[in-house]
């Protein structure tokens, strides 16, 4: 289609005539040429001759007054694609399927419509939510342009119990009734929070809401809720203690600035009185240190002693000789986590002192419950029996 200067000649006013040409525009023309269409021999009243050829390349030439100038259109791969043909939805759950769009085609409005909005639903941004299990066929389509669109099929299933990791690390818990958990929940004797995204906090503290009380609690690297968090919050200049006498269970809390004690900082096991010898409900401000080691009922001592009111106290398992470490009762010390004593509140030797030491430290208040706790009670260790009808509390760091 050149003369032998390179060049298209166009008729006055630049007006293109070349057959399966169609003219867009004025003096500077736009043309778009059909595909799989054979030039045809023509001769204008100027004598131009146009030669008869090849098929013509696809693409858009531009006419000014001297010449035509090409631009290839879009390969037939340059269009708004999704990476595959069919995405698996959550049933319950929302999934961000993004389609790839050329940079030519930046500048259309896309829209995204479902084929069946009872399975899934798709908003304005390609989100898609699983309504029910089944499937649909969700399409991203140009407003500008309907030939211009690319779909995929929304499979929503219901999935399988148990953990799941999205590609990114993110970790989800499937309950056994195929839902999401979320919030705070316990698999297998751990708890974890979930967000309302369903994925689980790691290493960071969150407010919890259990049985109408709020808590501050921490959620370690692998999800699980700690359940001492003395090394996170160091040593502090009060706490206050709780003793749940229907679950033989003392917790440590840590005062939160103005929110109080909500700062669960850890649980001990113990044995409150038996029936007949209860142990003694309110409030007490004082705790004092009655002795490392002190006589109790019955010809028996204990060990690491802090008084709470009148005869109450905290204390070890009972021992049978005064400062003897190896004569603990070993029976008695396996009765731990159930009612054992005659009023007393028993513990482990390692929790009795941490009490006895920080006497000055701590408030107690002990009442009957059976709400929830905001941490787990502890099992207790097992007593070490010697020869000679010898035992000592393994827990117990004065034993060498």
């Amino acid at each position: 289609m050149k003369n032998r200067n390179g060049k298209i000649r166009c008729v006055a006013g630049g007006m293109a005539l070349l057959l399966g040409m169609q003219v867009l525009s004025g003096n500077t023309t736009k043309i778009q040429m059909k595909e799989n269409i054979q030039a045809a021999s023509l001769s204008n009243e100027e004598g131009i001759h146009v030669a008869t050829g090849p098929a013509v390349t696809t693409g858009v030439a531009v006419v000014t007054d001297d010449s035509i100038s090409g631009t290839p259109l879009p390969d037939k791969e340059d269009t708004v694609t999704f990476r595959a043909t069919s995405y698996t939805i959550p049933y319950g759950w929302t999934r961000k399927i993004a389609c790839t769009i050329p940079s030519a085609m930046k500048k259309y409005t896309f829209v995204y419509t479902s084929s069946n909005t009872k399975v899934a639903k798709v908003d304005k941004n390609g989100i898609v939510t699983g309504v029910s299990t089944g499937k649909a066929k969700i399409t991203v389509e140009a407003k500008e342009d309907a030939d211009i669109k690319a779909s995929y099929s929304a499979v929503v299933k219901r999935e399988k119990e148990g953990w799941h990791t999205t590609a990114s690390g993110k970790k989800y818990y499937v309950t056994e009734d195929k839902e999401r958990a979320i919030g705070y929940f316990k698999v297998k004797g751990s708890y974890y929070y979930a967000a309302a995204n369903s994925y689980i906090i790691t290493d960071k503290w969150k407010y919890v809401e259990i049985d109408k009380k709020k808590y501050k609690l921490y959620f370690g690297s692998d999800g699980k809720q700690k359940q001492n968090v003395s090394a996170l919050i160091g040593e502090q200049e009060q706490y206050k203690i709780e003793v749940n006498i229907s679950k033989n269970t003392v917790i440590v809390y840590a005062k939160d600035g103005k929110k109080g004690y909500t700062i669960p900082v850890k649980a001990m096991v113990s044995s409150c009185g038996i029936k007949g010898h209860t142990t003694i409900t309110g409030s007490y401000s004082k705790l004092r240190k009655a002795g490392k080691w002190h006589p109790l009922y019955y010809g028996t001592y204990g060990k690491y002693c802090t008084r709470i009111s009148g005869p109450y106290l905290f204390h070890s398992v009972v021992y049978k000789k005064y400062g003897d470490n190896y004569s603990l009762n070993a029976d008695e010390f396996l009765k731990l986590g159930e009612p054992a004593s005659h009023g007393c509140i028993r513990l482990q030797v390692k929790d009795a002192k941490w009490i006895y030491n920080r006497s000055n430290k701590c408030s107690v208040t002990l009442y009957k419950g059976k709400e929830q706790l905001p941490l787990k009670k502890p099992k207790a260790a097992k007593p070490v029996t010697l020869k000679g009808n010898k035992a000592y509390d393994p827990t117990d760091v004065d034993v060498k």
